[in-house]
């Protein structure tokens, strides 16, 4: 009953062993992608009026896709990444008249940063920042910005290079002014807030 005892005890230490060194991230370069829901930011009443943009503030603001596409490279605890963001959100009363909807697509790289807390564990919390550049379309017309990304989440290690993930992220591209098709102006801080899930491959070792 002993040995039995003592053999069950050196199974579960090697069965534990296991666990945690493939709870260990593999470090190296990787691949990416991310899904989410996006919602724009409408402006107040204070924004708008100072801007003279009453148009934007009677738009409707709507929710749409988001989705994330990088590479990049892992260390212990700082990843660095090239990304490819696209947006897509409806506004209505954005054109000719109230009743109308439009979309509003902004597209565009960027280069990322993020820090990963406690890598030795299967679930890691992360902040990360990014310098991009957008190019937003609203009707026949595109404006091309410099932007700012923010992000935030928590990573599971399925694998040692396979993770899942779930974050929130906001981009913003600032004033952002497009001339309709009416001819008016129609202008608004683009500040997306997605939330959405993310699949990280590890090719590291």
């Amino acid at each position: 009953m002993r040995s039995s005892f003592f053999c069950s005890a050196w199974v579960l230490t090697a069965l534990s062993a296991t666990i945690v060194a493939e709870a260990a991230q593999a470090e190296g370069f990787y691949a990416a992608g991310s899904a989410a829901i996006g919602q724009l930011t409408a402006p107040d009443s204070g924004e708008a009026a100072a801007a003279r943009d009453f148009p934007a503030l009677q738009a409707d603001f709507g929710s749409g896709g988001v989705f994330n596409l990088a590479a990049g490279y892992a260390g212990d605890q700082i990843r660095l990444e090239l990304a490819y963001v696209g947006l897509k959100n409806s506004i209505g009363g954005a054109g000719a008249t109230t009743a109308d909807t439009d979309e509003v697509t902004a597209t565009g790289p960027f280069v990322n940063v993020a820090y990963q807390f406690f890598p030795e564990r299967r679930w890691h919390p992360y902040l990360g920042a990014g310098l991009g550049y957008l190019k937003i379309d609203l009707q026949s017309t595109s404006e091309s910005k410099v932007s700012l990304q923010g992000s935030l989440g928590v990573e599971y290690d399925i694998f040692k290079r396979l993770s899942v993930g779930a974050g929130l992220q906001l981009i913003s591209a600032g004033n952002t002014q497009f001339n309709k098709n009416t001819g008016n102006e129609f202008a608004f801080d683009y500040t997306n807030t997605s939330y959405g899930l993310n699949l990280r491959y590890n090719f590291g070792s």
